[in-house]
């Protein structure tokens, strides 16, 4: 039966981060119900929804501005296994106090246990993240860290919405790009953002900048990364020509 009710638990505690995070001005652009490899998913509005095979779960969320990101970011950590708390809490009372068939009480004593079990995501763990790891990130954050934080969400949004080809992509991409003109994923980001949407000189101008920032900047790297990323980028600008010159054909 644990293994029948954990499913709904992972809801509960996704929900949790969720709903938070829109109540303090957060963007959820992707919430993952189960990880591993991916059963279906849908979208609603900027949001991608997926289900996958194992047990776990992650919400993706970018803050709107930087204002008090720190104790937004640390309700945002607490609210999922707060809410499996509250909820376990409820549905132990429910099975305990009233007139119940005792399976009816089994199982709402077990799925309230099975709920208020989420505290231990507050242990932090150094192998994989934690809410209780992101907790302490939240709360120890300089200034420096949060603007890095806040930039490393705003880049991974805009980038899922351009893999979707979603309306808003252009928008969250030349928002990172004008955060940080001079790194070359925020300017080849822009730039695949405005090729999906059809912008291709602009976007032919911005990937020919991003190479030149890709070839110039010491990244972390060997040669042979750098030189496909570079023959990646060069293809894209052979695309962007091949669109504009058979945009420039007369129509018969």
């Amino acid at each position: 039966m644990e293994s029948a009710l954990s499913p709904i638990v992972i809801v509960i505690h996704e929900l949790g981060h969720t709903l938070m995070a829109l109540a303090v001005r957060f963007r959820v652009f992707r919430i993952q119900l189960g990880i591993g490899d991916e059963v279906f998913s849908f979208q609603i509005g900027e949001t991608l929804v997926s289900f996958g095979r194992s047990y776990g779960g992650r919400v993706w969320a970018a803050p709107w501005t930087l204002d008090g990101w720190k104790w937004r970011k640390a309700m945002i950590s607490i609210a999922g296994p707060g809410l499996c708390v509250v909820v376990g809490v409820v549905a132990i009372v429910f099975g305990l106090m009233f007139e119940n068939p005792v399976k009816v009480k089994a199982a709402s004593v077990l799925f309230g246990m099975i709920n208020i079990g989420q505290l231990r995501s507050f242990i932090p763990d150094d192998n994989r993240p934690t809410d209780g790891g992101n907790l302490l990130v939240a709360l120890r954050a300089t200034p420096d860290v949060v603007r890095a934080t806040a930039m490393a969400a705003w880049a991974e949004e805009a980038s899922q919405l351009v893999e979707r080809g979603h309306p808003v992509a252009v928008e969250r991409a030349r928002r990172c790009f004008d955060l940080a003109p001079e790194h070359p994923n925020a300017t080849l980001l822009l730039a695949a953002a405005l090729m999906n949407d059809g912008a291709f000189v602009d976007a032919k101008h911005h990937f020919e900048l991003g190479l030149k920032l890709f070839s110039a900047a010491d990244l972390e790297i060997n040669a042979d990364q750098k030189a496909e990323g570079e023959s990646a980028i060069q293809e894209a600008i052979k695309e962007c020509e091949a669109e504009l010159a058979k945009a420039a054909l007369p129509q018969l």
